[in-house]
Formats: structure tokens, C-alpha cells, sequence
């Protein structure tokens, strides 16, 4: 167990602690010499995020900057997920997780290949309408299935 400074790509030098054999440390060492340091790696996600939001249409989220910042990051990797995940298989294996059945597919309008699609379309429409900072930080760790989730129990017909 040693402390090293590391001097990152971006001029940044980070003091860590390092365990293991010397020739782990020194491969971690040479390694983290090539990077960027965590802040900078993250301000740079953060600003690509924020570039594909707007370039998107996406509305602005609520809440403080450095909320706005982290939640906007993890919007964007929801949204891909989202896009991935309205394949037929995965948005299945969600609805699936719901009690699916073909009458529950019939409620959700869900009777073809063309309406999967317009539905799949409206999930996706949903979540991206979501505003608040917070609900995106919330569900970080399944922010994709959690917008389905929701998406579906407001696209659902109401009893």
C-alpha cells in the first residue's frame, strides 16, 4: 500500500493509493497517465450530453447546476437505452416483468409489428419529456427501465 501522484493527460495531478504487487501498480500508474483526470473525464460527458440534449430538442432539466450537469449525463445514457431497449425483446422482457399477456399487449394498443413501433415511440416520447433533475438522479442506476415503467403506466388505459 503506497501513495503515487499521478500527473493526467489534462494537466491535472491526483494523489491515490495504490495496493497490490509493484508491476499491478506501475501497469495502473503508466495507465492512468494516459487519462484524464475524473473531473475533467466527467465535465467532458457532461458537456457531449448536454450537446446531444439540445441538439435533440430535449426540454431543460430543473434543479441546481451541478444536478442539472450529472442528471443531464445520465438522461442521455437512459434515452440510448431506451432507443436499444424498444427492440421487441427487450421492451418485452420489461412488459413481460409487468405480467404481459396478449390481452395486456391489446390494451396497450400493442396488436402488430407497425403498432410495437408507435408504441416503442411513445415510451420514448415520455421519457424524454421528463424534466426534473432529481427523478433522473434518483433512478440512475435504471433510469431506462424506470422511464418504461412509467411511460407504461400512463400510456395504459385507465379502468
Amino acid at each position: 500500500m503506497a501513495k503515487y501522484t499521478i500527473n493526467h493527460t489534462c494537466g491535472h495531478e491526483v494523489t491515490i493509493q495504490l495496493y497490490g504487487k509493484h508491476t499491478e501498480r506501475d501497469r495502473k500508474i503508466a495507465w492512468l497517465e494516459t487519462q484524464p483526470c475524473r473531473h475533467c473525464e466527467n465535465e467532458a460527458a457532461n458537456k457531449a450530453a448536454a450537446e446531444r440534449a439540445e441538439e435533440a430538442g430535449l426540454p431543460a432539466l430543473e434543479g441546481t447546476e451541478k444536478q442539472v450537469a450529472w442528471a443531464t449525463t445520465i438522461r442521455d445514457r437512459a434515452l440510448s437505452q431506451i432507443a436499444e431497449g424498444c427492440q421487441p425483446s427487450e421492451l418485452f422482457r420489461t412488459l413481460k416483468s409487468r405480467g404481459f399477456s396478449n390481452a395486456y399487449a391489446a390494451e396497450l394498443g400493442i396488436t402488430s409489428a407497425e403498432t410495437f413501433t408507435e408504441f416503442c415511440q411513445k415510451v420514448e416520447k415520455f421519457a424524454r419529456e421528463i424534466d426534473v433533475a432529481a427523478w433522473w438522479i434518483d433512478y440512475r442506476a435504471g433510469a431506462a427501465d424506470q422511464a418504461i415503467e412509467v411511460a407504461l403506466d400512463n400510456l395504459a388505459p385507465r379502468k
